[in-house]
């Protein structure tokens, strides 16, 4: 079988089996909604529609003395209190305070834009239940957990793509 026949058949069983193929594009709708600084770099508050009815809410820092376009990297955050933890943020007790906090500020002070949005189940997109009811709702939805985070993550990209500060 040829190579690109078989990559082009995997990618699209795969966006079948993870619920990719059930998703449409609609504007990002994108919004600023806070801004501030912490040392050098520039935090802007946003969000923007990743689905109908669904804004991703994110911070994208933006380094002040780089020159523009400049490259840029998507920052997922890892269990815990979602993008702010990045940040060091995170204000629920027991939480593991900066266990990833700084990788994204360092990102931003060598010259990336950086983009940490929450994934679903976490930060601003936590519900009662948490993963879990994302990932059960989900399955019988037939849109799989890891589907709709990396829906979520292309349409991520998508955003940090428009922005005038990226080098595409």
């Amino acid at each position: 079988m040829n190579l690109e026949l078989w990559r082009e058949a995997l990618r699209l069983k795969l966006s079948e089996i993870l619920g990719i193929t059930s998703y449409s594009i609609h504007d990002l709708e994108p919004r600023s909604l806070a801004t501030f600084r912490m040392g050098e770099v520039i935090v802007e508050k946003v969000d923007y529609v990743v689905e109908r009815g669904l804004r991703v809410p994110a911070y994208l820092l933006i380094p002040e003395n780089v020159k523009k376009p400049t490259p840029a990297i998507i920052a997922l955050h890892g269990h815990g209190s979602g993008k702010d933890d990045l940040l060091g943020f995170s204000k629920r007790e027991g939480d593991r305070k900066g266990h990833s906090q700084g990788f994204v500020m360092k990102l931003a002070e060598r010259g990336f834009v950086v983009l940490a949005p929450d994934a679903r189940g976490f930060g601003e997109m936590a519900v009662e239940g948490g993963c879990w009811t994302h990932s059960v709702v989900g399955l019988l939805l037939g849109r799989p957990i890891a589907g709709m985070r990396l829906w979520d993550d292309m349409r991520s990209l998508d955003y940090l793509l428009s922005r005038e500060e990226v080098d595409a």
